[in-house]
């Protein structure tokens, strides 16, 4: 069992949280669990003069800041997360939604008198009271879906003045309101997502194709990171996050939240691919165009914006300028290989030069990119290469085919794969559903086989890469 220790900080707020303020708060059932890691997301760029592109680099930096710290413990199936936050509603749900659903939450919130992170209660007060006003009672056709949750401070007609007009408009609130600390325990604090989640599912049953859910929260930011975390992985479009003002003005909107089929920090807002082509010329002749140009169709039909970047003759002296910089979670190879599981690649007077396994997967781990999760090669025998990329703990997924694989077939397979990955299915689902694409041709389907999945340890192949 693991306990992630998550603090999330804001310059406006507090440049960070002590460890030792953390742990003091923290029970003894938790601080004393024997696998502890701690990751800091903090931000310094100020908000208030931000616009909706400036919000989104705010998004892509968390997603980035949590997949590098925390990435490996995220995957453990009985992890734990204790969460302190002093930062902004949109950036403190955003965080929740990164973090598995699977995991078991603990929030813990400054208390604005006292000074300190302990909770001043413990279950639901006899006179707590949650309401909720709105729900839908008739079936409706793509509505709009307001959510108001305030358990500090009203929040005004005034403020949502000038913002988009619902369909629908749900309040979730605590009755009288004037109380930065009104949730003294974690059991009132989870009655309040409850009330939340229920009313997600109750718009699930009467609500056909909703456009967009706009989120307004005024409460404590661990409830804004309950929120996040509670958002449920498929039924929701888009979830526009506003932010407060102050003075009474309108909120204005932060930023957008595309759901995911699974969960996750690894989890990617577009696919983006890095095609490098590697036959020297002189060998036979391979159909990278032809590849290139499914693949490329096969992303254009997909639901999700993808960036296919084409290297074609790669000499060995170019790898490392085509992978250094290179932001991307896929790097696809299609070439010539040996029984090894070492490629082909142009050397100098263009004539075929081998690159060993041992020299590759050195390569990828000094010049590929710390958001590069995935290696296809597309080439034949490949299978040990995929393997010890793995193993290295390189990437944390790799594809390799374990024989000679035909041009067709490797095409079939490729369009497929990327198809499925653009469409936010598993690696694992994907990798299946290109092997049926060959199998599915009857003078290829021999070669369905041929193409093997290889994960690194800590890395789930259930997950998605691509937000859906």
């Amino acid at each position: 069992m693991s306990l992630l220790i998550l603090t999330q900080t804001h310059a406006d707020f507090r440049e960070d949280i002590p460890y030792n303020d953390a742990l003091v708060a923290l029970p003894d059932t938790l601080g004393s669990m024997s696998r502890l890691r701690t990751t800091s997301v903090h931000e310094n760029q100020r908000t208030e003069d931000l616009n909706a592109t400036g919000w989104e680099r705010l998004r892509a930096r968390q997603e980035e800041l949590v997949r590098r710290q925390a990435r490996s413990i995220l995957n453990d199936p009985e992890l734990e997360i204790a969460y302190f936050g002093a930062t902004y509603i949109p950036l403190a749900v955003h965080l929740g939604q990164l973090m598995p659903s699977f995991a078991r939450i603990h929030i813990f919130q400054h208390h604005h008198n006292e000074r300190h992170w302990a909770w001043t209660g413990t279950g639901v007060r006899p006179d707590f009271k949650v309401y909720v006003h709105g729900l839908p009672t008739a079936p409706l056709e793509a509505p709009r879906i307001r959510f108001r949750i305030a358990t500090s401070y009203r929040i005004q007609d005034e403020q949502v003045r000038g913002l988009p007009e619902p369909d629908v408009d749900i309040s979730i609130d605590l009755g009288p309101l004037n109380d930065l600390d009104a949730l003294k325990s974690p059991e009132e604090l989870a009655t309040v997502v409850g009330e939340f989640t229920r009313s997600i599912q109750v718009l699930a049953n009467c609500c056909t194709g909703m456009q967009v859910v706009d989120l307004l929260i005024a409460g404590p930011v661990g409830l804004a990171f309950a929120i996040g975390n509670a958002l449920p992985p498929t039924s929701l479009p888009p979830i526009h996050i506003w932010k407060f003002v102050q003075d009474g003005q309108p909120y204005r909107r932060a930023m957008v939240l595309q759901q995911t089929k699974g969960g996750g920090a690894w989890l990617e807002p577009s696919m983006k691919i890095l095609f490098i082509a590697t036959g020297p010329r002189g060998a036979s002749h391979l159909q990278y165009d032809e590849e290139h140009r499914q693949i490329r169709d096969r992303l254009e039909r997909s639901q999700v914006k993808a960036e296919l970047d084409m290297r074609l003759a790669a000499r060995v002296k170019d790898l490392q300028s085509h992978l250094d910089g290179a932001e991307v979670p896929i790097l696809h190879i299609s070439g010539h290989g040996h029984r090894d599981g070492s490629l082909v690649f142009e050397g100098e007077g263009r004539t075929p030069r081998t690159v060993r396994v041992d020299a590759f997967v050195n390569l990828i781990k000094l010049a590929g990119s710390d958001r590069l999760r995935l290696v296809v090669l597309n080439t034949c025998h490949s299978a040990p290469l995929a393997k010890e990329l793995t193993e290295a703990g390189v990437v944390d997924f790799a594809v390799g085919m374990s024989d000679a694989i035909h041009d067709d077939a490797a095409i079939h397979f490729g369009e497929a794969l990327y198809r499925a990955l653009a469409n936010g299915r598993s690696v694992s689902d994907s990798v299946e559903l290109g092997r049926n694409q060959i199998q599915l041709d009857d003078k290829l389907h021999h070669y369905a086989k041929l193409p093997q999945l290889f994960w690194a340890v800590g890395a789930s192949p259930d997950t998605p890469l691509i937000a859906s």
